[in-house]
């Protein structure tokens, strides 16, 4: 290949555009960041190399602004949406960070956060290029580490997650599929049962559960439904923590030419997918249940998280870097081959699960001996926390998504999953979204509920599509039914307030989530937008020992589901590109490189699927040192001295550079060039060095076919 450079206005290195990982969103590789879901902030960690403790550029909660990220040129650390807006963007920023090069003001793929503090919310800490591939966590879920799916950059800046909002725990570090045993009548309908065991077998220090339909179960093509089947399972369980390889393909476009590199010309990240997606096909062939659960408890003051899942295999293969363990007197499995290909010891942090049949227990080697222990010794009673969590899943109706919790910090969060989800959803910014679906005012009145509270859930269907209806409910279940009839009226004052609120606000936000909606998932929402509200108007209150439910439900009309089919389509082909890069890669084949195209565009698809570039035109990482020096010579620039988006995004990659765990990786030519550069003219000549023959950044991926 050419390896001759070329200094051009076509920016060539950049941020990856982070990642909004929102409740539950399915994995996705794009990088860090996060919806920080109300009360908690948003944000959370950046994508890798964001600054340490960043913002990571998420949205902020409904009474604020940004989620610990910059905001807009001269804006104060922590202002703005919760990253750095392009030039021109207005005040509050866009919510979101520098976009790829042309974004539209407000625009961007997520935002790195101040250098210290900041953020606050549920995103990801900074782990390998391109993000990890987890469910972000749901409002207040003890979640361990994930990397959400970075959004495509919408108009105006009113930036959203690409991933439907699913309510569930973090699966980043474990698969939690399955755990769904058995079932009762109902209304003359089958109820799932929502608890993953018997609340006998449960651990007494439980606090949360969570239970999710695996998304990719729910795909009409057999082909796209097994390429990304496989990939779910296999950055779930075989690699936990690992990027979801068909989630990252399908967002290839509205990433950035960087994070396609990084990945096509990296022969290590290509053996790593073959490898993760050939034993994720093995999962996927034989998994017994299409739901995904997973079990918190306390420890002796450790919080363990164990996923539980139903597999038709009655063992593991040796490929896949397992070996036979015991937990108790349950035959087990523990991972014994690291990333790298190296044998390695079981201990106690190590990957591990074991098999109560129909179940498999995946977790931590010390979580599994534990909840091992609990299920070998059935309790006669149950701890406080444990009946409360079992109460409040006898009222729910075991929908796809379900999260229990006991002991909850506040019953506001609860309250506001509705509106999370509908925010999270619709086009209109967030933070408007919010304040006019859920009214202010209220909180004396929920801070009266919490003192009595002793476990509250949530449950929804989130693909409505395929549900045919926006339905969901809400569950607080309370000391004793004398404390919960005492709240009862509590809760439909609260209830009440909420229904006015939205008969003033409603149309309002039915317009704004009509008027620009960008992706499937927006025009999926700006379809349905009017069941969404009627549901929410409609919720009833029932109150059952000491339990209160505030249900909602409304049925989509034959129109809608007309219009959810159409923005269904728009996505089909980029699922199925995805799934035919998936079965490549995963077969050992040559990348196909009309699939690629239509992710990123032909001229970029034959220069990924060509030999990478060598020497100086090839992508190394800075040494310590010289990473070192870069942090030292752009620490006297100012981002205003900057003045095309590349340099920019140079320039943030540099200052804020994770030295010791995540050094930049540039050209051969730019590592030179930063050794030179004196003054911020000097850093963006380094910035707009580039191998001649690489294509222009502007003909990458959705904005690049677009034209």
């Amino acid at each position: 290949m050419g390896q001759n450079v070329a200094q051009t206005s076509a920016p060539s290195v950049s941020f990856g555009p982070g990642g909004y990982g929102p409740p539950g969103a399915p994995p996705s590789g794009g990088g860090g960041g996060g919806y920080g879901p109300p009360p908690g902030g948003g944000g959370g960690y950046g994508p890798p190399g964001a600054p340490p403790g960043g913002g990571g550029g998420g949205y902020g909660p409904p009474s604020g602004g940004g989620g610990g990220g910059y905001g807009p040129p001269g804006a104060p650390p922590g202002g703005g949406g919760g990253g750095y807006g392009p030039p021109g963007a207005p005040p509050d920023g866009g919510g979101g960070g520098y976009g790829p090069p042309g974004a539209p003001p407000g625009g961007g793929g997520g935002g790195y956060g101040p250098p210290s503090g900041g953020g606050g919310g549920y995103g990801a800490p900074p782990g390998p290029p391109g993000g990890s591939g987890g469910y972000g966590a749901p409002p207040g879920a003890a979640a361990p580490p994930s990397f959400g799916a970075p959004p495509a950059t919408p108009p105006g800046g009113k930036k959203k997650s690409n991933a439907p909002l699913v309510i569930g725990i973090t699966v980043g570090l474990l698969l939690i599929a399955g755990g769904i045993v058995g079932g009762v009548s109902m209304m003359g309908k089958k109820k799932r049962v929502v608890l993953p065991v018997d609340a006998k077998l449960m651990p007494g220090g439980t606090t949360e559960i969570a239970t999710q339909l695996i998304e990719s179960t729910r795909e009409p093509d057999e082909r796209i439904k097994n390429a990304y089947l496989a990939a779910e399972l296999g950055s779930e369980m075989c690699r936990p923590g690992g990027r979801n390889y068909a989630s990252f393909f399908e967002r290839l476009g509205s990433l950035t030419p960087q994070s396609a590199r990084e990945f096509f010309f990296d022969k290590k990240a290509i053996t790593d997918a073959q490898d993760v997606l050939a034993c994720g096909a093995l999962l996927g062939g034989s998994l017994a249940s299409p739901y995904q659960t997973v079990l918190v408890f306390d420890d002796d003051g450790k919080k363990r998280r164990v996923g539980i899942a139903q597999e038709k295999l009655t063992g593991l293969p040796d490929s896949i870097g397992f070996s036979k363990e015991k937990f108790s007197s349950s035959n087990g499995y523990c991972r014994s081959v690291d990333s790298a290909g190296k044998n390695v010891d079981c201990k106690g942090d190590s990957h591990a699960m074991f098999i109560k049949e129909p179940n498999w227990f995946m977790g931590t080697r010390d979580a599994l001996e534990s909840m091992a222990l609990a299920i070998e010794h059935p309790k006669e009673e149950l701890t406080a926390t444990v009946s409360a969590i079992r109460d409040a899943a006898a009222e729910l109706d075991g929908l796809p998504i379900v999260r229990l919790q006991a002991e909850p910090k506040s019953a506001k969060e609860f309250f506001m999953m509705p509106c999370t989800f509908g925010s999270l959803h619709s086009s209109a910014p967030m933070k408007e979204f919010n304040e006019g679906c859920f009214p202010k005012g209220i909180d004396k009145e929920i801070e009266s509920l919490d003192a009595k509270l002793r476990a509250a859930g949530y449950e929804l269907d989130g693909d409505y599509a395929k549900a045919g209806a926006i339905h969901g409910s809400l569950v607080f279940v309370f000391r004793n039914p004398d404390s919960a009839k005492d709240s009862e009226k509590t809760v439909k004052g609260i209830v009440d307030e909420w229904k006015s609120h939205l008969e003033e606000n409603a149309k309002k936000l039915t317009r704004s989530s009509r008027e620009s909606p960008y992706d499937a998932r927006t025009k999926r929402f700006a379809a349905i937008v009017d069941n969404y509200f009627d549901a929410l108007k409609a919720m009833k209150i029932t109150r059952n020992g000491r339990a209160i439910r505030i249900a909602f439900s409304s049925l989509i009309s034959a129109e809608d589901k007309t219009a959810l089919e159409e923005a269904e389509k728009s996505t089909v082909d980029k699922r199925r590109a995805s799934s035919e890069i998936v079965d490549a890669i995963r077969e050992k084949k040559a990348v196909p490189v009309k699939s690629l195209a239509k992710l990123v565009g032909e001229p970029w698809a034959k220069y990924l699927a060509a030999p990478p570039p060598e020497g100086n035109a090839a992508r190394v990482a800075l040494t310590l040192e010289q990473c070192l020096d870069a942090v030292k010579r752009t620490t006297p620039m100012k981002i205003t001295e900057f003045t095309t988006p590349e340099a920019r995004s140079f320039y943030f990659q540099l200052r804020f550079a994770q030295c010791p765990k995540t050094p930049p990786q540039v050209l051969g030519w730019q590592r030179d060039c930063i050794g030179r550069a004196k003054k911020a003219a000097d850093l963006q000549v380094c910035s707009a060095m580039k191998p001649t023959n690489e294509p222009a950044d502007a003909e990458y991926g959705d904005r690049g076919m677009k034209k």
